[in-house]
């Protein structure tokens, strides 16, 4: 999705990425609804009068969801399987990021490198990765250097954007992170909030 002067243009995206976007919510908080919305992929341009801020913007995708796509839902708070990031047995393996360098994150397919990476960050790109939410629980606090390699998920399968070669006999993402982080990943369940699609349909030829 590009922002664009007044509003936004998209192309070939899924209703799902446009839930995501409209309503700030990540692909697992979304529950119900058929499989043609992850799938299908259209063209959306919206514009809006004034100058909106980009968070405005996404928030235009709102009224298109419900008049093109009949979208209607309701927001329930599940049980679900997360996974809780932990300090291995041995202690974190964690170099601070110095002093006066500019923090970044670059995530990509079996791939995070940053610096000024906290714990909680990490995390949430972890649960990218890994399609479920992950909790920090590491107590560690700061910004760190990271990189951290793995073979891809299968929710990282179809990353597009990312044509980096990858070794499928590296380590998976759980051994990776105690490997090179000093930190692990234990599964749990926890509530979390999600969004149930109740109806959505295809929006007609124009």
């Amino acid at each position: 999705m590009m922002p664009i002067a007044g509003g936004f243009s998209s192309r070939n995206l899924s209703v799902s990425m446009l839930i995501q976007s409209a309503y700030n919510v990540k692909p697992w908080e979304i529950v119900g609804g058929p499989g043609w919305l992850t799938t299908d992929g259209y063209d959306i341009e919206a514009k809006a009068e004034g100058n909106p801020t980009f968070q405005e913007k996404l928030e235009m995708l709102r009224p298109l969801l419900a008049d093109r796509f009949q979208l209607k839902f309701h927001r329930e708070t599940r049980q679900m399987p997360i996974y809780s990031l932990t300090v291995a047995k041995n202690g974190p393996k964690l170099q601070a990021t110095a002093a006066g360098v500019r923090g970044f994150i670059r995530p990509g397919r079996g791939l995070i490198d940053g610096k000024g990476v906290t714990m909680g960050t990490l995390a949430g790109f972890l649960g990218g990765s890994l399609g479920q939410r992950v909790t920090d629980n590491t107590g560690v606090i700061g910004g760190f250097d990271i990189r951290l390699e793995w073979t891809p998920t299968e929710v990282e399968a179809d990353y597009k954007y990312d044509d980096r070669p990858i070794d499928p006999t590296g380590p998976s993402i759980f051994a990776a992170i105690q490997e090179q982080l000093g930190l692990k990943l234990e599964a749990s369940k926890g509530p979390i909030e999600v969004l149930v699609i109740d109806h959505v349909e295809r929006p007609s030829e124009n």
